[in-house]
């Protein structure tokens, strides 16, 4: 933990009792009114009292799961779905480059795992736009993938990369700081008060900055085939309907966890965005030609066909609103 997170953090310091390698806090706490959060190998552990009660079962949960679960390695559908959402996040880059033309940006990834999509938008800004300054933050509830993301920014001797242990719904970090939000792949769809996370983001986002984000969606094309195909599937779709959580498996190194899961429709994505202040500037669906498989390892002939169709036509009508997850960059008005 370094001394530029303290900065922007919203909560009042009443005391810093910590131990330092260098420039850098590794452990102890920090007390802040009738809190006192820990700091465990350098990442600060931000969960207010009342919200670490709700959120209990999920955050042991989370520590089950490896960090390289979703490895591009692990499978061909990974990999591309990967390659989606970096399309994504580089077009919402270059939207705030083109119209806010800034000198000195602070980017915050939530959900960020072990920190792709950080070092992604890292390795892009040092290239396109070299003569940017930055600051990026990486939220999780997982401490485990945490410490790996760690890990890697000290391989890559990057002092302006830190990373807070925090939930999506509680984000402690001063109002308007950063340029670039990121919640990918998960962010938001395991978020157990996700209305309240959207909040949360519109709050610490700066005016013009720039929330790219993706949510799994609930009328999918290849779930609406495989509920058609299923006399029990389609009963169990029909009584759990009105549920606001599904719970879906991932798996772990000795069987799997349940994680609960909200599935979002297009209108209510759109209207979380616009009812907190959110214009969108790109929408796109994700697996809408190519049903998603993560059970399986390689495309057969017909996956290959599939992905480009789906990759050309991510963003066609109709074809934009199917795909299993939805992407969106958005502009904070």
């Amino acid at each position: 933990m370094r001394d530029w997170l303290i900065d922007i953090l919203s909560l009042q310091v009443d005391e810093l009792c910590v131990r330092r390698s260098g420039d850098e806090i590794i452990s102890g706490y920090i007390r802040s009114r009738n809190e006192v959060f820990r700091v465990h190998g350098g990442v600060p552990i931000l969960y207010p009292r009342v919200l670490h009660k709700h959120l209990k079962k999920i955050i042991i949960a989370y520590r089950k799961i490896p960090p390289n679960t979703w490895s591009v390695q692990r499978s061909d559908w990974l990999k591309y779905l990967r390659k989606q959402q970096a399309r994504l996040i580089l077009h919402g880059i270059n939207h705030l480059m083109r119209n806010k033309k800034a000198k000195d940006i602070k980017i915050l990834a939530i959900g960020c795992g072990s920190g792709w999509e950080l070092w992604l938008v890292i390795k892009y800004l040092r290239t396109a736009y070299n003569e940017v300054r930055f600051k990026a933050v990486g939220a999780d509830i997982s401490l485990n993938a945490l410490f790996e993301a760690k890990r890697i920014s000290k391989a890559l001797s990057l002092d302006n990369v830190d990373f807070v242990c925090v939930p999506a719904e509680f984000l402690p970090f001063k109002s308007a700081t950063f340029d670039i939000v990121l919640a990918i792949f998960g962010a938001l769809d395991h978020s157990i008060f996700y209305p309240h996370a959207f909040k949360e983001i519109s709050r610490v986002i700066k005016p013009a900055g720039v929330f790219i984000g993706t949510v799994i969606n609930r009328y999918s094309l290849d779930w609406i085939i495989k509920v058609v195909r299923s006399i029990s599937l389609l009963s169990k779709t029909i009584k759990y309907a009105d549920r606001p959580f599904a719970f879906i498996r991932i798996p772990t190194k000795n069987g799997f966890v349940k994680i609960p899961t909200h599935f979002y429709t297009i209108l209510e994505t759109k209207k979380l965005l616009s009812m907190h202040g959110f214009r969108l500037t790109q929408f796109r669906s994700i697996f809408s030609m190519l049903p998603m498989n993560f059970k399986l390892r390689k495309f057969l002939r017909i996956h290959s066909v599939l992905c480009k169709f789906d990759e050309m036509l991510s963003q066609a009508p109709i074809l934009k609103s199917i795909g299993r997850y939805l992407g969106f960059v958005a502009e904070k008005i």
